[in-house]
């Protein structure tokens, strides 16, 4: 999924951490070279999630990102 996410009467029960876990697995399954996920630094709840998995946070990491032309 691009985007997961939980309803909040499902959020705080290891759904996340599980599916990390998950996708690893497969990730080891077919020989991957890694895996990786881009998230803002104040989302807390993924932070959270990502880091049980045991990554290495990449400090100076650039995103950027276009919107689509107006028409102007």
């Amino acid at each position: 999924p691009y985007e997961p996410a939980a309803h909040e009467p499902h959020r705080r029960k290891g759904i996340g951490r599980a599916l990390v876990r998950r996708l690893a697995g497969h990730e080891r399954e077919r020989d991957c070279y890694g895996m990786f996920v881009l998230t803002e630094n104040g989302n807390d709840a993924a932070l959270a999630t990502y880091a049980t998995g045991g990554p290495v946070r990449e400090d100076g990491i650039v995103m950027l990102t276009w919107e689509p032309p107006t028409g102007d």
